[in-house]
């Protein structure tokens, strides 16, 4: 169950520098723990919903920030926090760690 995850941030701390170390990258990305959707959404208000549902897209720009939720899709109170919600030209239901991948190589090429 989602509720009972515990975020391991010393983990992802050595992930993050083994990340920057491994792709040459010479400034350390933060992580930010949000406690909720909607607590996310009043600190990034024009954050952009990457869901199942919305508008099909194939370009995104590195200036945006895309808001990426679980496999099963946001529920339908999640979904109206957002004022613009997008979707991937994809067949296929991505789990979130291969929408991110997707998404950022996009970006890049």
């Amino acid at each position: 169950s989602q509720r009972n995850f515990k975020i391991d941030l010393e983990r992802f701390e050595k992930i993050i520098i083994s990340s920057c170390e491994q792709c040459g990258r010479n400034t350390k990305m933060d992580l930010i723990i949000h406690q909720s959707t909607q607590e996310f959404v009043q600190k990034f208000p024009n954050a952009i919903m990457v869901d199942f549902q919305g508008e099909q897209q194939s370009h995104f720009d590195e200036k945006e920030l895309y808001f990426i939720g679980p496999e099963g899709g946001f529920n339908n109170d999640e979904r109206l926090l957002f004022n613009r919600k997008i979707s991937l030209k994809s067949s296929n239901i991505l789990k979130s760690q291969t929408a991110i991948i997707a998404i950022a190589s996009k970006i890049l090429l």
